[in-house]
């Protein structure tokens, strides 16, 4: 006979899948942040390539004048492009887990860098970026042709590096699942959406 649970069974459930969509979504935000090759590198905002201020052209300016197609377009090549088996190519591993997986997407992300910069170069960059130094006082930022004139440069690996983060995001969130012992979540409802975590320890180093 199927045990009847109590009312408090029931919020106790509901407090915890609460929390665990609360953490999904904050690893989600940094798994997609693995996912802009930047993020991967010393040279994170193009300033040592002449290319200042490319961060937040790229992952912002260029992306907000995509359509709205966007999502759409990065589910599909989630599902039908096989991400996570170019990702296995890239970075080969004996057993999978959450960390070997963010560090292949880092590491493959990494390697798109060079693309990156190149399409900067030869479709927005008007002129180079220069550092402060002694005999100039401030940086200058990169000058770049207006982002809704060059997003079909960008579009192909804005959507590739999406959907792979996408698909090792989902990955992860999986194998936690399977991990917790695979809980029906079907009973699961709630109105209550917490947006402040407890303190996350840095356990990675």
């Amino acid at each position: 006979k199927k045990k009847q649970s109590t009312g408090k069974d029931n919020k106790d459930f509901i407090s915890a899948v609460n929390d665990a969509l609360l953490y999904a979504g904050i690893l989600s935000h940094f798994s997609g942040d693995l996912s802009q090759p930047q993020h991967n590198s010393s040279n994170y905002d193009g300033w040592d390539s002449g290319q200042g201020g490319l961060h937040r052209y790229f992952e912002s300016k260029v992306v907000n004048e995509l359509s709205l197609s966007l999502d759409k377009e990065i589910f599909e090549a989630a599902i039908n492009n096989r991400p996570l088996a170019i990702l296995m190519k890239s970075y080969p591993m004996s057993k999978r887990s959450a960390k070997d997986m963010v560090m292949a997407l880092s590491i493959y992300s990494f390697k798109k860098i060079a693309r990156l910069q190149d399409i900067d170069k030869k479709h927005s960059l008007i002129k180079e970026s220069q550092k402060k130094s002694d005999q100039r006082p401030k940086k200058t930022y990169a000058k770049r042709k207006p982002a809704k004139e060059v997003t079909k440069y960008y579009h192909s690996i804005i959507v590739e590096q999406l959907s792979m983060s996408a698909a090792v995001t989902e990955w992860i969130w999986f194998d936690a699942w399977k991990k917790a012992g695979k809980p029906d979540l079907s009973g699961y409802k709630s109105y209550d959406y917490h947006l402040a975590p407890e303190f996350i320890p840095v356990d990675y180093l």
